[in-house]
């Protein structure tokens, strides 16, 4: 296969926080074994005084703006040059050689369009709390050979979605721009689907060349990280409302895109159990409150408004099993909607 020059564009999103910046900056600075130098390029919305003098000797292209993460990358990604755009968040951590690996990779293969590597978890000092340990080959993947089962599979199994882990070719993200539109509500879900519908081959690396530090103050992160119960739901809430207004965006560029595209049938899947996750999560956590108006049943989640069958005897056993489950267990009623997506999409 015939090889290409390429440059590499890093974009380092620092989004509010200021305390894990410098060490996500020494990860990308410390990258070895590449052909040249890469492009760096931190967007921030940090304090002038505080990032001018952090950003002191450090080669890069400094864009200090508002608005949300994903409008930062969108930002980053506007204001590169590489052939190949990575992504780095301000409270990760590359691991050594990750970037020179990206470069082999699409320098050897034209073809390539997106890569996706494992995950490290650590905690606030660094230090690893799971992940990790597995060094094996990337699997390449061709986009037009992928059905329903093999994308719920990827989903589901080997591509933890974080932007950090993900390198995409500039002409994919062009196409995505042209295609899907400019709406990046979760730029590493929009990413991973831009990939799956418009791209050629993927790249999925089970090796960890991202560390993802897990804390407080990480939206998506599993642990309260000191916080209240209230504050740790209120903080799910925005991640799941976050994620769902991509994954309804998502569906309709895809549409339009690539009409009955297998893409579509995981995000459906993605969209529901979010949402079903987000409404039931809280629920377990006030049952104690609600239970006696049952209210809840009057005005229904998301979830519980997409109807599975056709025939009023259906839907009202429907009604009745969803009821039952949800006052038996929510994560029940959770794991039985996911059942009953697969079923109708044959997957």
């Amino acid at each position: 296969m015939r090889e290409t020059q390429v440059k590499l564009s890093v974009i380092v999103i620092a989004h509010d926080r200021m305390e894990f910046i410098e060490r996500a900056l020494s990860s990308v600075r410390s990258q070895l074994g590449l052909s040249e130098s890469p492009e760096v390029i931190v967007v921030t919305n940090l304090p002038e005084d505080w990032w001018q003098t952090l950003l002191r000797g450090y080669p890069c292209k400094p864009v200090r703006m508002a608005g949300s993460m994903s409008d930062k990358v969108l930002a980053g990604y506007r204001a590169s040059t590489g052939d190949v755009v990575c992504f780095i968040e301000d409270d990760d951590e590359y691991a050594p050689g990750r970037l020179a690996k990206i470069e082999t990779l699409f320098r050897t293969d034209p073809g390539l369009d997106y890569y996706h590597n494992a995950q490290t978890f650590i905690d606030a000092h660094s230090n690893r709390l799971s992940g990790g340990g597995i060094r094996a080959p990337c699997k390449v993947l061709e986009t037009n050979s992928l059905d329903s089962r093999e994308i719920y599979h990827l989903v589901n199994h080997s591509v933890d979605f974080n932007v950090g882990s993900m390198a995409v070719r500039r002409t994919l993200l062009e196409s995505a721009l042209q295609n899907l539109g400019a709406s990046w509500f979760g730029s590493d879900t929009y990413l991973f689907y831009a990939g799956i519908t418009l791209g050629r081959r993927l790249a999925i690396d089970p090796s960890p060349e991202t560390r993802v530090r897990l804390h407080g103050g990480n939206l998506s992160s599993p642990t309260n990280g000191g916080l209240s119960s209230q504050r740790f739901y209120e903080r799910r809430q925005v991640a799941a409302t976050t994620l769902l207004t991509c994954y309804r965006t998502l569906t309709l560029a895809i549409t339009a895109a690539r009409p009955n595209h297998p893409a579509l049938l995981t995000i459906d899947l993605q969209s529901h159990y979010i949402a079903t996750f987000a409404e039931f999560d809280g629920f377990a956590r006030r049952r104690r409150d609600i239970m006696p108006k049952v209210s809840w049943l009057f005005s229904p989640s998301y979830l519980l408004k997409r109807a599975y069958f056709s025939d009023a005897l259906g839907r009202t056993l429907f009604w009745e099993v969803a009821a039952i489950l949800s006052f038996v267990s929510p994560r029940l009623l959770l794991e039985a909607h996911a059942l009953l997506v697969k079923m109708r999409w044959g997957l």
